[in-house]
């Protein structure tokens, strides 16, 4: 959460609301059991609490006053429409719910806001809508957000997913809790739901927060939930074990002022050894399965990360493997940008400038923000001054995070700095 002296009321009921809202939501549904009409019922409450907290000032239970209103609102709208007794066991379910929104425990899948994914992935949706939908319903994400997690055109975005909701709408297609013998048929648009949740708290579009603290926290707490469920997955346990080793490097990500420190001038003392040693667990499990998956393949990037004394000391070699074995199960421009890094530390600047422009030329990356941040720090290590300020100023001008945009200047800053001297 952010200290009170950093942030305006108005920001303090905004992180309020947003931390809420995941938990809110599934518990609403899971009580109404209409997606729709839980998501109505959760802005109109909401804008209430805009309304009240602002005047009033923030209330002690904010789960609870939520949940609270949303009950009275759903009730004045089935009055209203005159639908009161059929929605009754409904409403009862709303209001027997405590003030802390507990967890049910009588379902297969013990936690609402699993529970909403699960209910987001359906099998009538194709994996993209599926998981477009469950970040725009589960974090509130906007389209152009979920678009770049995805590497997809907004519009193009937009327009799949209103098709889909027409698609649950006219085919009537029921938004109910599935059964562990449905889980199979949605659980690689969870996975990926869940990973991007993550992400998204480390990547949040906030100027004031260079973490999303609340959705980090939710994706880790619910992949290891995942684990208990499907135990016996890998992938599952690799998803898990790629969140805690990433994670723990969270405390040495930024400074007291928010600023971000790459990987190579993290205190790695600040790890979180606890994480690093559940994270590697949970990747040794998995892979005695030998059916390496992409994100057990992730986690075995980050377990070489933690496991290393420093940048210089780490295992390159075996890194740019792994990321050509995962490039070869999921051929995209970030993992192939990422091997290509990776593989920098065992190459001249020289031929990885080359393998930038060749993998540019290959896949038309000149939106792609990423490569002209890698390639500034290229240039910057030949010395191509004027060419990598070009390159900082393109990924400046690309990059959707605030922390991001002052890093990148930081850097450039520094380096035309040092050439003055």
């Amino acid at each position: 959460m952010f200290t009170v002296d950093r942030v305006t009321q108005d920001d303090q009921i905004e992180i309020i609301l947003q931390t809420c809202r995941p938990r809110v939501l599934a518990c609403l549904q899971s009580r109404l059991h209409d997606l729709a009409l839980a998501e109505d019922l959760l802005q109109d409450a909401s804008l209430k609490a805009w309304e009240h907290w602002r005047r009033d000032g923030l209330v002690d239970h904010p789960l609870a006053w939520l949940l609270k209103t949303a009950q009275r609102l759903a009730i004045d709208r089935f009055r209203r429409d005159g639908r009161l007794l059929d929605y009754q066991q409904q409403v009862q379910a709303l209001t027997d719910a405590d003030q802390q929104i507990s967890d049910s425990v009588d379902q297969d899948i013990p936690d609402d806001r699993l529970r909403l994914i699960f209910i987001c992935c359906h099998p009538a949706l194709n994996e993209q809508v599926r998981v477009a939908l469950t970040l725009t319903t589960f974090c509130h994400m906007p389209v152009r957000q979920v678009a770049r997690a995805l590497l997809v055109n907004e519009a193009t975005l937009a327009q799949r997913l209103v098709r889909g909701k027409r698609k649950i709408r006219d085919a009537g297609i029921a938004f109910q809790t599935p059964g562990p013998e449905q889980w199979p048929e949605r659980l690689s648009s969870v996975l990926a739901s869940l990973y991007l949740i993550f992400n998204a708290g480390h990547l949040p579009e906030s100027v004031q927060e260079p973490v999303n603290s609340s959705l980090c926290d939710q994706a880790v707490s619910l992949a290891l939930m995942l684990v208990e469920l499907i135990p016996d997955d890998p992938e599952v346990r690799g998803l898990a074990a790629l969140l805690l080793l990433v994670d723990a490097r969270r405390p040495a990500r930024h400074d007291a002022q928010g600023a971000y420190i790459s990987l190579g001038q993290q205190d790695r003392t600040l790890w979180n050894t606890e994480r690093i040693e559940v994270g590697q667990s949970h990747l040794d499990q998995a892979l005695v399965h030998r059916r390496p998956g992409p994100y057990q393949l992730q986690a075995a990037i980050a377990s070489l990360h933690a496991q290393a004394d420093n940048v210089e000391t780490s295992d390159w070699l075996q890194i740019t493997l792994l990321y050509q074995r995962l490039y070869r199960l999921q051929p995209s421009a970030v993992i192939a940008l990422n091997g290509i890094m990776a593989a920098s530390h065992l190459r001249t600047a020289e031929q990885t400038l080359a393998e930038l422009e060749r993998l540019n030329a290959e896949q038309d990356l000149s939106r792609f923000q990423p490569l002209y941040a890698a390639r500034a720090d290229v240039l910057r290590q030949l010395n191509q001054l004027d060419d990598s300020a070009q390159a900082y100023a393109q990924a400046i001008a690309l990059s959707h995070n605030d922390t991001e945009r002052r890093w990148l200047r930081q850097q450039c800053e520094q380096m035309l700095e040092r050439a003055s001297h």
